[in-house]
């Protein structure tokens, strides 16, 4: 988990375990799947600069923070049409269009780097403890990034939150749930070369994975766990209950503490 202010994540290929049997090559933040939690207090700057050493053919790349209350030039803009990305099937783009005009100059080359400005600030104030994420946003590759591994977690905390009688340290556990597909060597298949195209890209995988595993376990002792729980799966909706049967009340929703909670 990464607390600091100034952060540096590397965007690169990396072996990551995911099954049983041989690594898994992936596109990582920091070379894990997912990316490294970032959890800081609401209304203290942070800056995140990503470094983008991922194979040219990756193109150009762009980091969104999925719930952020950041300026336009800190939110990941998709950008428009490069020499990598050349045309858009389902965009009426222009290739004439300046840079600052299609975003092109806020996107991330191969090779490059950009830093992100976030001042965990909303309407002047600091923002609600939250739990938000990070992934690539670029312009009709987001959906192909992030199954290729690009995607990471955010916590926000505030003083209300911490004022709460609520699990905290080991017992508060950020999940992440995406599914992938892989083949028989353990390697990500790609379904977006022939049958996943917008709008209608229902991408769906063949294994669920929490936080990168599947099938994973973590001994718990008896007693209220808070589970942060995030669907990053492309397309699939999920109906989650524990195995005993044993309620699960719901405190939160991605925006924040609801009012009340709800069992």
């Amino acid at each position: 988990m990464l607390t600091d202010a100034e952060i540096a994540i590397d965007m690169r290929a990396a072996d990551v375990r995911v099954l049983p049997g041989g690594p898994t090559r992936m596109w990582t933040y920091g070379g894990t799947f997912p990316g490294p939690t970032i959890r800081r207090p609401a209304g203290e700057q942070t800056r995140v600069t990503f470094h983008h050493r991922l194979p040219r053919s990756a193109g150009e790349l762009t980091v969104h923070l999925h719930g952020g209350h950041n300026s336009a030039a800190d939110d990941g803009q998709p950008g428009g049409l490069t020499a990598s990305q050349p045309r858009s099937a389902y965009c009426d783009i222009s290739d004439r269009l300046p840079a600052s005009e299609s975003g092109n100059d806020l996107l991330i080359a191969p090779g490059g780097k950009r830093t992100y400005t976030y001042d965990l600030v909303e309407d002047g104030a600091p923002e609600r403890a939250s739990f938000q994420w990070y992934h690539d946003h670029r312009l009709e590759r987001t959906a192909r990034n992030m199954w290729r591994g690009l995607a990471g977690m955010f916590i926000i905390d505030d003083e209300l939150d911490g004022s709460l009688p609520l699990p905290r340290g080991s017992r508060d556990i950020p999940l992440m749930i995406a599914e992938r597909s892989f083949d028989r060597e353990n390697r990500l298949t790609d379904p977006f070369v022939a049958t996943a195209h917008a709008p209608n890209d229902g991408v769906t995988g063949h294994r669920v994975l929490v936080n990168g595993v599947h099938l994973p376990h973590r001994h718990v002792s008896a007693t209220r766990h808070r589970l942060r729980i995030l669907n990053a799966s492309n397309f699939r909706a999920y109906n989650l209950q524990l195995g005993n049967g044993v309620d699960m009340i719901q405190i939160a929703t991605e925006s924040g503490l609801m009012p009340r909670p709800v069992r």
